[in-house]
């Protein structure tokens, strides 16, 4: 009778071990499923996220790389290294723009303003011609 009870031990056994094979093979194909569908969400959430940008700032795609950096500063990328402009080069820059814009919006300036002298020569020489003076009404 032992004989007997090993040997149907040994019977269920290799039962459970094909059954669980089976539900082995089954777990894999679903977890590596599970995961793909996981890493492929996470890629398109990435590329949705919104952030808050600073003002003055911009982000900029420099091949595969999102990078915040301030509006207007130039990037160059050579090979796999990025390089952006240097802060004093870009300072610097950007300082000479704001003073030719000062300069050409004060030129602008003068030039209105000689434009309202000449409107007030006009209006004054208008007054002048449609209302008399006292002098030529006799009073």
């Amino acid at each position: 009778m032992i004989i007997y009870r090993m040997r149907s031990r040994k019977k269920v056994n290799r039962s459970i071990s094909i059954f669980s094979w089976r539900i082995m093979q089954k777990f894999t194909i679903l977890f590596t499923f599970s995961v793909i569908i996981f890493l492929a969400s996470l890629c398109v959430a990435q590329e949705k996220d919104v952030e808050e940008i600073p003002p003055g700032m911009e982000i900029i795609k420099v091949g595969t790389t999102r990078l915040l950096v301030p509006q207007g500063i130039t990037v160059q990328k050579k090979g796999g290294l990025i390089i952006l402009e240097n802060i004093n080069e870009y300072v610097a820059r950007q300082l000479f723009v704001f003073d030719t814009r000062i300069r050409t919006i004060e030129e602008r300036e003068e030039k209105l303003q000689e434009q309202l002298r000449a409107l007030r020569e006009q209006l004054k020489n208008i007054e002048e011609d449609i209302i008399p003076k006292k002098s030529d009404t006799g009073l």
